[in-house]
């Protein structure tokens, strides 16, 4: 029996894939409701969202599997690898933008700030 014919590799194909894919789209979730100064429990929180999306996605996965006919689980199972990588793809691309963004960040930071010398704007007194 081939892997192609295999419904239970395959669905769990699906559902691994699916539960990263949600665990992905769970993570980038919960870092946009999730406000910037919640201390270290923001993290847990956007971690939380990104398992809970992923635990979703994957029962799913394992419905598609239970139910689907074997040609349309492989189709089904080939769909969700395109997710995957492209969940891969958003990791990376997050990665990147965080990194350039510091970079701009700490570079603004460094520049000296220039001085200015005072004008006056109305007659000194002398004594």
């Amino acid at each position: 029996m081939s892997l192609a014919e295999n419904r239970i590799a395959v669905g769990a194909l699906l559902g691994g894939v699916l539960f990263f894919a949600g665990a992905v789209g769970g993570l980038f979730y919960g870092g946009a409701v999730v406000p910037k100064g919640s201390g270290l429990a923001g993290p847990a929180i956007v971690l939380g969202w990104g398992v809970a999306f992923g635990a979703v996605a994957a029962v799913i996965g394992i419905a598609l599997a239970a139910t689907l006919p074997i040609a349309r689980l492989r189709t089904a199972a080939r769909i969700s690898v395109v997710a995957g990588v492209l969940a891969l793809i958003a990791i990376v691309g997050r990665i990147v933008w965080v990194q350039v963004n510091r970079a701009t960040e700490a570079g603004q930071a460094a520049a000296p700030v220039p001085q200015s010398k005072p004008v006056p704007t109305a007659p000194v007194d002398q004594p």
